[in-house]
Parts: structure tokens; sequence; C-alpha cells
């Protein structure tokens, strides 16, 4: 027979006789109950104690799956409902087993009915609390185990937390620093759009004055052109004039050779007076027309002189007006060549090739690094815009040490390295399409400076930059350098006049940039550790490396390192970025990190920078 059905007709057989016996005794002793006899009080207990180590063990089983899969209500259920019946089945077993005990002088003066019902009370009580002793004593091991588990992990868990907030109020102070920089930066757009605006009405307003000019100077052309003209009409006047006074010289002379012959006709006729009267009223007639001509003769001459003086006051007047134009035209040349002269040095200062030559050179780095911690990996690195430099004979990505690095705005221990990429592709390649080249390294530190490091890489179509050394700089001056943000492709950038200077009595490579101060205004681009420094031609100056406060933080600069002249690659350190064969992590990169770390506080520390 199943034993499962067995199970149930010996649980319904025990229940029925348990409840319809009053004054059960022993087989042995007679009376007036319904006895039992040994054999089938023994295949009950038998029965009995076979349910029970089922229900036990199916206990354990839901516990154990408790403890190992978590806390589950169907499951607490389960448990509850198996005690019961656990509890139920150890009643039944009690109870066959006292009543078998049981006899007619150890029953007390309780009748059956109410001792049987105290028995039952009392058994399984005894047995409920056994259980609930035994599933509390369990739990309490769990929790002991649990316990030391979490006081092991403790210590760490606690580091991390405070790691945690440490980060999130760097990442606080970084984001109110953020913040006000895009402020500055805005102010300073407004600013640049309005000066814009000015110069640009400025130019508009120069080059109507000088069409101005140019219409005004057309103007002098044709009158120049018209005097001349008119020079020329009054020359051949004058010509004509002269002519005419000439020929009336000439007939002048000849009126007065006649009047000379006439006169000595006269006095040829007065001696023939007295033998020829008609010839002599006839002298006389001709000398009265001779006398009118000769009147009419001066007359003529004394109006032809009145008329060449005119003429000649005329002519004096149009070549003082000619003179006077002439110097006008040359004057009026000279303005527009020194106009033409200032325009083309204002369109010069105006015209500036650092963003050309920036946009030609610059390259998108994206650094990506995880380092593995307890509970959250730790990712550090990001995406920066470094140009292309020339330097030492190799083509080069120059930036601070922590920016190639990966810590310049993560924290990082540079222990358990999973993951260490170098990825290069040009800076204005799209999103999308463009991979990149990843860089095989090594990393090499400037001897130097050690907070500057640069990056060897191949151009890519790129057009690196020349590097220009303090000593150059120095010949060169310091006006028109320009400042870039790594972080942005020419966003972040902006123009440094009157805020850079140079220690002369000292012969440290640096630039020092003012960031409060006389020479700059609220809403000017601060200079930061790992900005880099440009100049107007395009050629890479050097990379800020710290920041120094004056009198109580109300004064600050930039201390930007600038190359020397004589600069090699020959003394530099070298950090490989390239995970060894065999290895797990990038420990030949994070122990050299390390390293150079520690050196670099030393020196710091020594040199006082």
């Amino acid at each position: 027979m199943n034993r499962a059905i067995l199970i149930v007709i010996c649980d319904f057989l025990v229940s029925a006789m348990l409840s319809m016996m009053t004054g059960m005794v022993p087989a042995h002793v007679g009376g007036s109950g319904v006895g039992l006899d040994g054999r089938t009080t023994a295949l009950l207990l038998s029965e009995l104690q076979n349910r029970r180590q089922q229900l036990e063990a199916t206990r354990e089983k839901l516990r154990e799956a408790q403890q190992k899969e978590g806390f589950s209500e169907a499951r607490e259920q389960m448990l509850e409902k198996l005690a019961g019946e656990l509890a139920d089945t150890l009643l039944k077993r009690e109870q066959l087993e006292e009543r078998l005990r049981l006899t007619r002088t150890n029953t007390g003066a309780l009748t059956p009915e109410q001792l049987q019902r105290r028995l039952d009370r009392e058994i399984r009580n005894r047995h409920l609390n056994r259980i609930r002793l035994e599933e509390a004593q369990s739990e309490l091991a769990a929790l002991r185990k649990n316990y030391a588990f979490a006081s092991g992990n403790l210590a760490k868990l606690s580091e991390d937390y405070a790691a945690a907030r440490q980060k999130i109020s760097d990442t606080g102070e970084r984001l109110d620093e953020t913040r006000e920089s895009l402020k500055e930066t805005q102010r300073d757009l407004e600013e640049q759009r309005r000066r814009l605006e000015s110069t640009g009405a400025d130019l508009a307003k120069t080059r109507e004055t000088l069409a101005a000019r140019e219409t005004a100077l057309a103007g002098m052309r044709e009158s120049l052109k018209e005097t001349l003209n008119r020079m020329g009409e009054v020359s051949r006047n004058a010509q004509k004039t002269e002519s005419d006074l000439a020929y009336t010289r000439g007939r002048l002379s000849a009126t007065e050779r006649d009047l000379a012959e006439s006169r000595s006709q006269l006095e040829r006729t007065r001696r023939l007076a007295a033998a020829r009267e008609v010839e002599r009223n006839e002298a006389r007639t001709r000398l009265d027309q001779m006398s009118k001509a000769l009147k009419s003769a001066v007359t003529e001459l004394s109006r032809t002189k009145a008329s060449l003086d005119v003429t000649k006051q005329e002519a004096e007047n149009t070549g003082r007006e000619l003179i006077a134009t002439r110097g006008e035209a040359e004057t009026t040349a000279v303005k527009l060549k020194s106009a033409e002269e200032r325009l083309a040095e204002a369109e010069q200062k105006l015209r500036s090739d650092v963003l050309d030559r920036y946009h030609e050179a610059a390259m998108r780095l994206d650094l990506a690094l995880t380092e593995e911690r307890l509970l959250l990996n730790q990712h550090g690195g990001g995406v920066y815009y470094l140009p292309l430099v020339k330097l030492g004979g190799k083509n080069v990505l120059v930036a601070s040490f922590h920016t190639l690095a990966g810590d310049l705005d993560t924290p990082l221990k540079f222990d358990r390295i999973l993951e260490l990429t170098y990825r290069t592709r040009p800076g204005d390649a799209p999103e999308e399409g463009t991979p990149g080249v990843n860089a095989a390294g090594p990393l090499l530190t400037v001897p130097e400076e050690p907070r500057i490091a640069a990056l060897e890489v191949a151009p890519e179509g790129r057009v690196p930059l020349e590097t220009m050394t303090i000593g150059k700089l120095r010949q060169r001056g310091l006006q028109n350098l320009y400042l870039f943000k790594t972080s942005s492709f020419g966003k972040e950038s902006a123009a440094l006049g009157g805020r850079c200077s140079i220690d002369l009595s000292a012969r440290e490579p640096y630039l020092y940039i003012r960031n409060t101060g006389r020479g700059t205004g609220g809403n000017e681009l601060r200079a930061e550790p790992g900005d880099l420094v440009l100049s107007r031609e395009g050629d890479f100056i050097g990379v800020v490396v710290a920041i120094e406060n004056f009198d109580f933080g109300r004064r600050q600069e930039a201390k930007c390192f600038v190359f020397p002249d004589e600069f090699s690659w020959e003394k530099a350190g070298s950090i490989p970025i390239v995970r060894r064969p065999g290895e797990e992590y990038f420990s030949a990169f994070g122990g050299a990190v390390r390293r150079h770390l520690e050196q670099q506080v030393e020196k710091t520390e020594k040199g006082g920078k």
C-alpha cells in the first residue's frame, strides 16, 4: 500500500480514536473504555514517527531555500503550516504514549475529558515552543554569520563611502566653478560681440569716409582738368593778345613813320606854300586826317594795353588757382594714402592666424581609463582637444601630466587598471564614421617640468604648430597671446591682452598670467592648470602648470611653462601605455605613474614651485 495513503488512514484512525475514547487505559487494564493492543499502538507510533521525519526534512529544505534565495512570503507561510502539522503529529504521538502510561491509580481527580484536554494543550504548547526555539536558534546563527560577513567589509565600505563623498564634494565644487566659468565666458562673448559690432561700425564709417574722399578727389580731378583746360584757353588768348599787340605795335611804328614823313612833307609844303596853295590845303587836309588816325591809333593802343593788363591779371590769378588746386590735390593724395595705410594697418591688426592654425593642428583625444574597486569601478580620462606640436624633432600632443594620465577630473589610485586606451582623430572629424587610431605610446615626461607630459602620435592630415621657445618669446614680446581650454574645440578661448608678464631677473622659463588685479575684468577667462597658450601667428607657447595666490587670495597668477631654447627628448622619461602579455591589469603604467607623482611631489617641495 502507498505510504502516503497509509499515513492518512493512520492519522484518521488515531484522530477518531482519540476523539471517541473517554476512559482509555492500557490494554492490560480492564474498564469501561476502549482499549488498544500493543501491536496497533506500535504501528500508529511508527507511522507518526515517519511523518514527523518527513515534516522535519521538508521544513529544513524550506529553511535552507529561505537563507540562500532570500525571504519569501509563500515559503514563510509553508513553514508556519509545516510547524503546525509537526506540532499536531508530535501531539498525537505524545497522546498515545501518555495514554499508554496512564492507569487508574495515577489519573488523579480529573475526569478523562479534562485530563485529555489539559494534556493535549500542554503537549502542543511544549512542541510549538520547541519548534519556535529551533527556528529562532537557526535564524540567530544566520544573523551571526551575516554580521561576521558585514563586519569584515565594514572598513572597506567606510573607505569607499568616504571616497565617494569626497568625489561628490569635489564634483560639486567643479560644477560651481564650471558654472562661473560659463557665466564669465558668456559675458566675454557678449563683450567681444559688442566690440566686434563697434569695430564693424567703425570700419564701415572709415569705408564711407574713404568713399566720400575718393568721390571728392574725383571731383577735384575733374575740376583740375577743367582748370587746366581754362589755363590752356587763357594761354591761347594771351598768345593771341600778344599777337594783336605786336600787330598794333607794328601799325604804330608805321604810323609814326608816316607822321615823320608827313612832317617832312609839311615842311616842304610850307616852303612851297606860296607857290602851291592848293597843295597846302591838300596837305592840311591830309594832316588832319593823319592826326585823327594817330589819335585813333593811340586810343586803340591804350585799350589794347588795358586789355593786356587784365589778361595778364587773369593769367596770374589762374596760375595761383592752379597752384592752390595742385596743392589741394597733393594734400588729398597724401591724406588718401595715409588713410589707405591706416586701413591696411587696421585690417592687419584685426587679422589673426591663431584660429586657422589651431583648426588645422587640433586633434581629439579620447582617453578611457577604468580602475577596479571593491564595490563600483572608478572611471577616469575624458575627451580633450590638443593641437599637434612639432617639438624636439617629434610630432606630439603636449598637455599637463594629469590630463594625459587620466586623473585631471577624477582622483585615481593607479592600481588594478582594467582598461586604458588613447584614441586620436582630427578635431573637426564628425562623431560618426571616424573611429580614430589607438596610440601605442609611450607617454613622454619633460625633465625640466614634471607637471607636463607628451604623447607622440601620427599627423593624420594635421599641420603641426611650431614651438616658440622662451628666447624667441622674449624677442617677440608678450602682445597678442591667446588662451585655449582643452575641454572644447576652440569654444573656450580668449585673448590675454595686458595680462602676461615675464620675470627677466630669473632664468626660469615661465610666463605669468594674471587672473585677478590690474588688467583683468570680472568676465575674463581664467587660466587654470592644463590650459594652453598660443600666439597670434599660431605658434605654440606653453602649458599652464600651477596657480599662485598672493595677498591672502586677493591676487592670483597662473604659471605657464615655456620650453627652453635647447630642448631635447634625450633625458625624457617614458611611461608605457600598453598591457604586457599575460597580465590582467596595466601594472607597468600604474607603477610608472605612481613613481612619477612621488618624484613630482619631492621636486615641487624642494624647488618651491
